[in-house]
């Protein structure tokens, strides 16, 4: 039985002009559930970054990296005794004006390392294939690591004899993590604590909790999830609403869609429980008419997707931000000598709206004011109504 390498269709997603190999290796953690660890398998040289085999390997693994069975966690290193190892190998590699092979080869053994220290803690932990790479995809620089597992399938020989074949499981990373150089140095740069909270430049994949089969993996590395909720609420908002509103066949349903989001982050933020992409999806499915019933399934796939990659840096679960869900269903007015702010979805054109905006005159009209503001407002009136003699 031999492993194969070989990967179908996997450059679809992946402009390799954008796309620049630096360098990569791959590594064996040598572990089976419930087995003792065995002795980790090192690749002696870095793997040829022109070979077409790599580069697709490599190009396989990032088109996986947040598809549906693989979204993405964003954060941060851990800090202290989790900052201890491989956040300190990174760093020692990203000060390095230019990187020659032994000084990745020894960041790459540093992470092994950790991992087989982590898993061998684990009995129910498996191992499997260590792919990094250090690449450049659309001008920024990354650093890979990801675990990828085998799995059986059959082939045919050139006997026409049907043969058991072993291959590289790309669909499903049940363990991965990516740093973005370019966030990082942000990271380190900013001033402000509460600006720097906004930034991770680490996503992670990973199955499971620390304790689990998978999560060694993502505590080998130090990974934790960011602060970011204001970030990924607004965002959310933002971009699925866009999403609905820039697709010919779903922009009559932006409002509706809006609406049924708006309900789910409300009911969220009542119950204190987090955002979770996948419940996003279920209402983008909700709200896709049933004419496009063959391609709902592609449309949720590449909204939540969207939403979930490097830019928008959705992550797949994370706690609301009430401060911004509020500034995205409210519109607040603040002019020299008065203020005002409002439902967003009260406001209309119409003179029956509760807030009537008249675009001929641009002035604001507010309707249906509750009884007790009408008293307020009526008593002001009358004492500002000169003193009868």
């Amino acid at each position: 039985m031999e492993v194969s390498l070989s990967i179908n269709g996997i450059i679809r997603g992946i402009r390799l002009s954008d796309f620049l190999l630096k360098n990569a290796i791959v590594h064996r953690l040598v572990k089976e559930q419930y087995k003792a660890i065995q002795p980790i398998v090192y690749r002696p040289d870095v793997l040829n970054p022109s070979s077409v085999v790599v580069r697709d390997l490599i190009q396989g693994v990032l088109k996986a990296y947040g598809a549906k069975k693989n979204r993405a966690h964003y954060g941060v290193f851990e800090e202290g005794d989790g900052n201890k190892f491989f956040p300190v190998y990174f760093k020692t590699y990203y000060d390095y004006a230019s990187v020659d092979d032994q000084q990745f080869m020894t960041l790459c053994k540093g992470a092994m390392r950790q991992l087989y220290v982590k898993a061998e803690s684990v009995p129910f932990a498996s191992g499997g294939y260590v792919l990094f790479a250090d690449y450049v995809h659309g001008g920024i620089r990354f650093f890979l690591v990801a675990m990828i597992k085998e799995t059986a399938g059959i082939s045919i020989s050139d006997d026409l004899e049907p043969e058991a074949l072993i291959r590289l499981d790309l669909d499903r990373l049940h363990q991965a993590a990516r740093i973005n150089f370019s966030k990082y140095t942000d990271f380190f740069s900013e001033k402000d604590p509460e600006l720097q909270s906004q930034i991770n430049y680490l996503s992670f994949i990973s199955s499971g909790s620390s304790g689990s089969a998978s999560g060694y993996f993502v505590t080998a590395l130090g990974c934790s999830r960011g602060t970011t909720s204001d970030r990924a609420t607004k965002t959310l908002i933002q971009e699925s609403v866009q999403y609905f509103r820039g697709h010919p066949d779903l922009k009559h349903k932006k409002n509706d869609f809006k609406r049924s989001l708006i309900e789910y982050l409300n009911e969220k933020e009542k119950s204190g429980e987090s955002v979770r992409l996948s419940e996003v999806g279920l209402i983008v499915s909700a709200n896709i008419p049933s004419a496009l019933g063959d391609q709902a399934d592609d449309i949720v796939e590449d909204l939540i997707a969207s939403l979930n990659n490097e830019k928008n840096a959705v992550p797949v679960e994370f706690p609301l931000s009430s401060r911004e869900l509020k500034k995205q269903t409210h519109i607040k007015l603040d002019a020299d000598n008065w203020k005002a702010e409002f439902d967003r979805k009260l406001l209309g054109t119409d003179e029956s709206a509760p807030v009537y905006y008249n675009q001929k005159l641009k002035n604001i009209t507010f309707n249906k004011i509750p009884t007790s503001m009408i008293k307020i407002i009526e008593e002001e009136i009358l004492d500002k109504l000169p003193e009868k003699k």
